[in-house]
């Protein structure tokens, strides 16, 4: 087998056709780094969604129906 080929296969109306893919080439991907800035981005966004939720809340007080 060609270590640059990964070989797969996808199955379309219970029918299974093989399929060939380029192999992913190594990167300088660093797990460590790009887990420790997407919990940063993670931690602000929950930041600001409770910001937001209090915002929204404090509207919806002064919203009036009339009964």
């Amino acid at each position: 087998m060609d270590r640059g080929i990964i070989r797969v296969g996808v199955a379309l109306a219970n029918l299974w056709y093989p399929v060939s893919i380029p192999a992913e080439e190594e990167d300088d991907f660093d797990f460590k780094e790009r887990f420790t800035q997407l919990k940063a981005e993670y931690e602000e966004q929950v930041k600001e969604e409770a910001s937001l939720n209090e915002r929204i809340a404090a509207n919806l007080l002064k919203v009036k129906i009339d009964e």
